[in-house]
């Protein structure tokens, strides 16, 4: 499985950790998080069915790993 992890920096100091598989590029977080407007909502899911929506004028910037082979 490959796997990519996110650091997600928040105007108030905050932090949010997230990595997800890396499926096709259309689907990754980071593709996701170039196409938000000034006024848009970046949704990310934790597990089955819990959600997260952050607005992006709420986002100082996001920093990603490089995709990586995980073997678990």
């Amino acid at each position: 499985m490959i796997r990519c992890e996110y650091r997600i920096h928040l105007i108030n100091g905050e932090i949010v950790r997230v990595s997800e598989d890396v499926k096709t590029e259309d689907e990754r977080l980071l593709t996701q998080f170039k196409k938000l407007t000034e006024n848009g909502v970046l949704e990310i899911g934790f597990g089955h069915d819990i959600m997260a929506f952050i607005p992006a004028r709420n986002i100082l910037l996001m920093d990603a790993t490089p995709a990586y082979e995980d073997n678990k």
